[in-house]
């Protein structure tokens, strides 16, 4: 009896344990892959969640210093007489107040914690902050006072409850000033990433576990090496002959057999022809818009390249595209333009494949705030109609401009653009961004204000100093001496005009028009008396008296001349909390986000403004114009 047919042969045995061992590298290999790409993105969202959140404790031990300055100068209650023990009595915004008159008897029961910012108070005779743990975690500020001293104590306990809904699962927070923990929440694994940011006295450590590869990502690289695996196998087979048959056992009286014709198999092959090299040609270039729209600080309409819907079409799909190749699978959209324009955008945008969050009509500063704030770091901002027409395009935080802009052109020319069916969600955030304005400025005393303008911003100024206690007059159009002559007529503290763009211009008291430098004055005065040594960003470069007002004050002028984009970069790279434009652009990092915002660099005035006597005519009068 012959040998029987094995199924597989030595080396068929070997090319499938090498194809197992390629499927198990190529596994790991990915899954190792995608670990790293989460602990990058857990990194990523570590780092802005800190950041954000040290900024708004930032921001509140701001506002509670600035409440404290005015109540110890303005007491709206009296002090407990010595008969009286100490209580403090609650105020507003989740704070209560405590008046202590020196020498009170009362002092001694106090807890250990107020007696140590009591003795701290009097050994520095300065503002004094600290905090408290446990239960009841507040933020506590203490300053002299004739006579006694006060304290504000802020409770924490309602920011760290919405805490709940903004930070990842699995995430642990803890706050710390110097050396003492004050808050602690959550476990901290061994492979979450961290980071750190201050807010105020205090420092905010953020721990976010990265998001487990999923099971389904090794399904691409296990299928690939098992069809890889079966070719080998398939092409092993392919090539083994069957084993031939017994001859058969000759009859005496059959006839010689014939031998058999050679097997068309054992023939030599025929060689096959050489194909023919083919020629690779460059792929065509796609449609772009004109070179001429793309301008060092933005995408912006000329008179020989528009920007219509064909154009914003296609920037939709560049901008969605390069959003994606940073990570960014949502984009937020602000438009105050024509409703047609807006949905070229947006189809464009969705045709990449991206999500799009439709903030409605707001003023551009929204979208900023958006991108600070919310889930995505990326949008886009349509304003003006016509040849008017701009947009603004911020990437992964980065507001585009110069060679930048011209990679979205480059995507398109090469058709480097990606396919897929996005959706879109209508979404409010104005009531969120009046709020957080509101929340960080404090009038000293009522002002009056005239309004003008015809963008969003200009729309929502009035719901914004109305709800600071302001007095305010609309002006209709654009005329500036409408607004000066309003602004004189009715005695007005000041006069405000707003373009849709995001710049800010000024009408004094006695209807001169402000200048952007002279505006960049006076708020650098205010800022660096309480951040000495600072550092003042501005594109003025022909203006010797702004550059020696910042150095008389301690600070250290910054010159550039680029645009707002620009220096939007610029402040960032160099950690500047001010920065000015000539085209009135104000740039805060000091309480603030560190964007373009006309509205809050306004009620940043009005803050100023309200803490001196005379009117903003006398205010700005030490200032010299140049321009």
């Amino acid at each position: 009896m012959g040998n029987e047919h094995k199924v597989l042969t030595r080396p068929a045995w070997l090319l499938a344990l090498l194809g197992l061992v390629l499927v198990g590298a190529g596994a790991a290999l990915w899954h190792q892959h995608q670990h790293d790409q989460a602990q990058t993105a857990a990194a990523d969202q570590a780092r802005r969640l800190a950041n954000s959140l040290a900024g708004e404790l930032g921001q509140r031990v701001n506002r509670r210093r600035e409440q404290l300055e005015q109540l110890a100068g303005r007491p709206d209650s009296p002090a407990p007489t010595f008969d009286q023990p100490l209580t403090p009595t609650p105020w507003r915004d989740n704070t209560r107040q405590l008046r202590i008159p020196d020498g009170h008897p009362g002092e001694e029961r106090l807890s250990f914690t107020l007696r140590e910012l009591l003795h701290n108070l009097r050994e520095r005779g300065e503002v004094v902050v600290s905090s408290k743990g446990g239960e009841q975690p507040a933020l506590l500020m203490a300053r002299t006072t004739p006579g006694g001293a006060m304290i504000l104590e802020h409770d924490l306990r309602p920011w760290l409850r919405s805490l709940d809904q903004r930070l990842p699962q699995g995430s642990a927070l803890t706050l710390s000033q110097g050396d003492l923990t004050l808050i602690r929440r959550g476990q901290t694994g061994g492979a979450s990433a961290t980071a750190s940011a201050r807010g105020g006295p205090f420092n905010l450590t953020l721990a976010v576990p990265p998001a487990p590869p999923s099971w389904q990502s090794l399904l691409l690289p296990a299928g690939i090496s098992a069809a890889l695996i079966l070719l080998v196998i398939y092409a092993v087979f392919a090539r083994r002959q069957p084993a031939p048959a017994a001859s058969a056992v000759r009859r005496p009286d059959s006839a010689p057999a014939r031998p058999a014709a050679p097997a068309a198999s054992s023939l030599p092959p025929a060689p096959e022809p050489e194909p023919e090299p083919q020629t690779q040609t460059e792929p065509e270039p796609g449609p772009a818009p004109p070179q001429a729209l793309f301008g060092p600080d933005g995408i912006r309409a000329t008179d020989d390249a528009p920007l219509d819907s064909t154009a914003l079409e296609q920037l939709g799909r560049a901008i969605g595209s390069e959003a994606g190749a940073a990570g960014q699978h949502t984009l937020f959209v602000v438009c105050t333009g024509e409703a047609d324009a807006k949905a070229a955008l947006i189809d464009g945008l969705m045709a990449s494949g991206r999500q799009v969050v439709d903030l409605g009509e707001a003023p551009p500063a929204v979208l900023h705030y958006a991108t600070e704030v919310l889930e995505s770091q990326s949008g886009v901002c349509l304003t003006g109609d016509g040849d008017q027409r701009a947009l603004d395009v911020v990437i992964n935080s980065e507001l585009l401009h110069g060679d930048r802009l011209l990679t979205l052109r480059d995507r398109l020319l090469a058709r480097n653009l990606d396919e897929g069916s996005g959706e879109r969600e209508q979404r409010d955030l104005n009531d969120r961004y009046l709020n957080a304005v509101a929340d960080d400025i404090i009038l000293a005393r009522p002002m009056s204000v005239a309004v003008q303008g015809t963008g969003a911003t200009a729309g929502l100024a009035p719901r914004l100093l109305g709800e600071l206690g302001c007095k305010v007059v609309a002006v209709e159009g654009t005329d500036v001496d409408a607004l000066a002559r309003t602004v004189g007529e009715q005695n007005l503290n000041l006069g405000l005009a707003f373009d849709a763009g995001g710049g800010l211009s000024l009408v004094a008291s006695d209807g001169r028009l402000i200048a952007a430098d002279r505006l960049l004055m006076l708020l650098a005065r205010d800022l660096l008396e309480r951040n000495p040594g600072a550092d003042v960003l501005f594109n003025m470069t022909d203006n010797q008296a702004l550059a020696d007002l910042i150095r008389k004050q301690g600070g250290r002028p910054v010159m550039d001349d680029g645009g707002p984009a620009r220096l939007r970069a610029r402040m960032k790279e160099l950690a500047v909390p001010l920065a000015g434009e000539a085209n009135g652009h104000i740039f805060f990092a000091d309480r603030w986000y560190g964007f373009s915002d006309a509205l809050y660099a306004a009620a940043r005035l009005l803050e100023v403004l309200s803490l001196q006597a005379g009117n903003s005519a006398e205010a700005f009068a030490p200032y010299t114009d140049t321009f």
